[in-house]
């Protein structure tokens, strides 16, 4: 999907009207999407403050009131616009299936106008949107802030349970969510029946606090998470904040659970997750789902900063049908505190899980902080499938229990783990953990290790006997059992690798926490982005952390 660009003067559309064009996914910095109406173009005002059902909705001062008389006016498969006036509130409306743009360039365009900085707000009781079966192609809908009125404590209406977003369940193709905030709130893609949704990007929302009641002990009834997408292709999902998805503290019985995340990503081809804040969810940051052999292809998990919640992600599980997911990358990402908050209560800390994968690589990510939990890694490989999978260039520090865990299957080939750096600075844990006791089909080359306590902490090779009988051994033995080229045991000298969210937020001015952040990055908008609230400004705080 490409941008256009719409003057601020033409229409004042303030939701879409910055000089900037979209970028490609790959790109290392991407801007605003910005449409430019035709001759063509119906343009379609909607104020609740100052409009009337009666007018034509054709200017802003014959602007009509109900969003549900402002979706008559547009016109199915056509370049038209329907405008919100910003600062005004639409409560229990909802467009239900609404309609189609004229092609990738030319969308349905549902965005805001007006002078005031506060985005229009839509509480509802359903889904704004809802395809519900059918397929709805090329609509982009920009700068909005969706809440779910009944899950709000303090709501006369409130009831813990009801509520939606966007529910995308159908099929169409050249979706784009862009700059809304979404609050109680979830969003849903799933291709379904003889539909699929094909070219759907995520750019730039706030994505906060969905849950739902009947969440307690580990109640799989419901599963609230941040965003939920199925078998979608060519899926975008670019410098969102997704925070405290699947439970509220402060509402009775919707607690963590392992159910509910802040991203299920479920058989998903052609994936981009890059550049997002993603922090204290029930369970886990993203978990990838692939349930069949060569179900999920082509991921990209890429500069994202993972913080609190249990599990950071996970890609496998579930099932044990062998080499689910096919051409992984995971590169750049910071893993910081996993397990700080433990909102289920289940004393775990897990980083990165990885099963039944083929051609994956994990490649100059951060595995940070972690010292509250036994049970605990920073990354484990299991699973009764793995083939071709590289562990290059990562940072491990500071991780209780086992910072690389191999947990070997039947059907394994061609592991590599070369250059990474493992820095026990305290626990006297395993920085490498086999649990077989065997090393047979994975090189080390290059690898720097290092532990306070001492080298005979430096790995570990459990016999097949079960933990008691694990045997440590001394870095001198570990070169020789595992045959390791080039390998280094040596203390770095960090520059500050105590470094963490919540110490960047009180570098910023804020109290050194990671709640104090994330109330001021959810206030990040088109009208109020701030670099400094992104996650590619926090990556470059926390790494410069480990320049020597």
């Amino acid at each position: 999907m490409k941008g256009i660009l719409l003057p601020l003067l033409l229409i004042s559309l303030y939701s879409c009207a910055l000089a900037v064009n979209f970028t490609e996914a790959d790109s290392e910095e991407s801007v605003w999407t910005t449409y430019e109406p035709d001759s063509n173009s119906r343009i379609i005002y909607v104020s609740s403050s100052v409009g009337d059902d009666t007018n034509d909705g054709l200017s802003e001062e014959t602007a009509v009131e109900t969003l549900t008389r402002g979706a008559a006016l547009v016109r199915d498969g056509e370049y038209d616009f329907l405008l919100l006036r910003r600062g005004d509130t639409w409560r229990g409306e909802d467009l239900y299936r609404f309609k189609s743009g004229r092609d990738a360039d030319h969308p349905m365009v549902i965005a805001s106008y007006g002078t005031s900085m506060e985005m229009p707000r839509i509480e509802l009781a359903t889904y704004f949107i809802n395809h519900n079966g059918a397929e709805r192609n090329y609509l982009a809908i920009m700068d909005l802030e969706f809440i779910s009125y009944p899950k709000i404590p303090t709501d006369p209406e409130f009831d813990g349970s009801n509520g939606g977003g966007l529910r995308f369940v159908g099929g169409g193709t050249g979706i784009l969510v862009e700059g809304c905030r979404f609050t109680y709130s979830e969003l849903q893609v799933q291709s379904y029946g003889d539909y699929h949704y094909d070219g759907v990007s995520i750019r730039r929302n706030v994505i906060e606090k969905n849950y739902h009641i009947n969440t307690a002990n580990q109640n799989s009834a419901y599963r609230p998470s941040g965003i939920y997408a199925s078998h979608v292709q060519n899926l975008l999902i670019e410098e969102n904040l997704f925070d405290h998805n699947g439970w509220n503290e402060d509402v009775d019985t919707a607690d963590a659970s392992m159910y509910n995340h802040n991203m299920y990503l479920n058989g998903c081809d052609d994936l981009v997750v890059q550049r997002n804040i993603i922090t204290r969810s029930s369970s886990m940051g993203i978990k990838l789902r692939s349930d069949e052999t060569s179900d999920s292809q082509g991921i990209t998990i890429k500069d994202n900063i993972f913080a609190d919640g249990e599990i950071g992600l996970s890609v496998g599980g579930n099932t044990s049908e062998e080499i689910r997911f096919e051409d992984v990358l995971v590169q750049g990402n910071v893993f910081s505190q996993i397990g700080l908050s433990n909102a289920s209560g289940r004393n775990f800390a897990w980083f990165l899980d990885i099963q039944d994968n083929a051609r994956t690589t994990v490649l100059g990510n951060y595995f940070l902080h972690q010292p509250w939990y036994t049970n605990s890694f920073g990354i484990k490989l299991q699973s009764g499938s793995q083939e071709d999978i590289n562990i290059l260039n990562n940072t491990f520090y500071d991780i209780r229990e086992q910072s690389l865990s191999i947990a070997f299957g039947s059907s394994w080939s061609n592991l590599s783990v070369s250059g990474n750096t493992f820095v026990d600075p305290e626990f006297g844990s395993s920085l490498v953990y086999v649990r077989d006791g065997s090393l047979d089909g994975i090189s080390f080359s290059n690898n720097r290790y290092y532990s306070t306590v001492g080298d005979t902490i430096s790995t570990t090779l459990n016999t097949g006997l079960g933990d008691d009988y694990a045997t440590s051994h001394t870095y001198e033995d570990w070169q020789t059992i595992s045959n390791e080229a080039y390998g280094e045991y040596a203390n770095p000298d960090y520059y500050d690798p105590n470094r963490t969210l919540g110490s960047y937020a009180g570098y910023l001015g804020l109290e050194s926490d990671i709640p104090s952040f994330v109330e001021e990055a959810r206030l990040q908008n088109r009208m109020n982005w701030r670099e400094e609230y992104t996650a590619s400004a926090v990556k470059e705080y926390i790494t410069k952390g480990f320049s020597e």
